[in-house]
């Protein structure tokens, strides 16, 4: 991410030669460039032109983290404090800086961070939009939740608590997927999907829309889906192919 042009030339090279179906950046400046700088335009056309997500993550000790540095040594401090705080600021300059309005397909997502802080975020920039819209930022075209609900996903940690409240405040859970966060100390797996489907604050078709919004997110097909099937068959894992029967 130094060079936007070298970052390019790499996507392309993965997505084409590999088959990549997302890019995995930190939220953080580079270089002292943020999101919303006009730098990165050619990396935001040539994701959606290549229909692939930009795909953030943080990471507690990231060089380039302006939340951390503030907290010394104190790895858990630094841990609760970066994901999504530094996510926070992503999506503002993302939505405020007119990224989202000017790349309408393209598609970004907030990994590992939890998603309770979507809908007050969201509620924030509504409220000042009112005040700051014609001055600021007149390119809006859209009110943030719509938005969020075109552009962007947010992923849930298995057995977080808010899920339902989140669900409920963004109209639904087609922008939500889930983390498992293998293989950190921190994961949830291999309970993942039974987390989500006992998550108390849910539904079953809610915890069912939630565990396929990785599919959602990187664009997957049927076709994909029977290929993986086929491929767990071939190497006898009948249960994680559906096929236990």
């Amino acid at each position: 991410m130094h060079d936007v042009n070298l970052a390019c030339a790499e996507l392309y090279r993965c997505v084409k030669e590999y088959g990549a179906v997302g890019a995995f950046v930190r939220p953080n400046y580079v270089n002292g460039r943020y999101w919303h700088s006009n730098y990165w335009d050619p990396l935001y056309s040539l994701l959606q032109e290549l229909d692939v997500p930009l795909c953030f993550h943080e990471g507690t000790g990231s060089y380039y983290s302006t939340i951390e540095p503030r907290f010394g040594e104190n790895r858990f401090m630094r841990h609760v404090a970066s994901h999504s705080t530094e996510m926070q600021l992503a999506l503002i300059a993302l939505m405020l800086g007119g990224v989202l309005e000017f790349f309408p397909k393209l598609r970004v997502a907030f990994l590992e961070a939890q998603s309770w802080w979507v809908p007050g975020l969201l509620g924030r920039i509504e409220w000042d939009l009112r005040q700051h819209h014609q001055a600021d930022a007149p390119y809006l075209k859209l009110t943030p939740y719509e938005y969020w609900q075109r552009n962007c996903f947010s992923a849930i940690e298995s057995g977080e608590r808010e899920v339902g409240s989140v669900v409920e405040l963004l109209g639904g859970a087609d922008n939500i997927c889930v983390s498992s966060d293998f293989p950190h100390f921190d994961s949830s797996f291999p309970e993942v999907s039974s987390r989500v489907l006992n998550n108390s604050s849910i539904d079953r078709d809610t915890a069912g829309k939630i565990l396929s919004g990785g599919a959602r997110l990187y664009g997957f097909s049927d076709d994909d889906f029977d290929k993986a099937t086929a491929a767990a068959r071939r190497h006898g894992n009948l249960t994680a192919a559906g096929t236990a029967n």
